[in-house]
């Protein structure tokens, strides 16, 4: 009698890519930046009521040029600010407790620099109190120093 039973033969996994940690930071750089700009901007999202659609979007803009991560959080409208802002601060919190992150401000992120020039901004009113703010010209510039990215204890110990 012999054995017909299918043989399995496991394949070695090749390895994984190597991602950069100044891709990553860069990466969700963009996205914060892209992705509040992009969400419907509440033409009252800021506390100052007396504010233009545009407000709110030079603010986020502003913050994110001086590295305030919490002003940029500040200038979406109330329900996405109430959504997102304690979550970032817990995630920071619990980064800085695991030793990937060192003390970081988020009120003061100075591992990137970023400059904004001639912004043009194009405000769609949706209705009275909504509108959506496309960006339609200027240049950024961006520069990322990883010296000045606070790592924390478990990262440099496995650099």
């Amino acid at each position: 009698m012999t054995d017909s039973s299918p043989t399995i033969e496991v394949l070695p996994q090749p390895p994984r890519p190597k991602r950069g940690l100044r891709a990553l930071v860069a990466g969700l750089a963009a996205v914060v930046l892209v992705g509040g700009t992009m969400v419907a901007v509440n033409a009252f999202g800021s506390d100052d009521t007396s504010s233009t659609p545009e407000a709110p979007v030079r603010a986020l803009l502003a913050a994110a040029s001086a590295g305030n991560v919490n002003g940029m959080l500040d200038q979406l409208a109330p329900g996405e600010r109430d959504a997102l802002k304690q979550p970032v601060n817990d995630l920071v919190s619990q980064l800085e407790r695991l030793g990937i992150l060192g003390k970081l401000d988020l009120g003061n992120v100075n591992a990137y620099k970023l400059k904004i020039d001639g912004l043009q901004l194009d405000p769609q009113t949706r209705r009275a109190d909504l509108a959506f703010v496309k960006i339609t010209g200027g240049t950024a510039n961006y520069s990322f120093d990883p010296a000045n990215l606070p790592l924390g204890s478990f990262l440099t110990g496995m650099l």
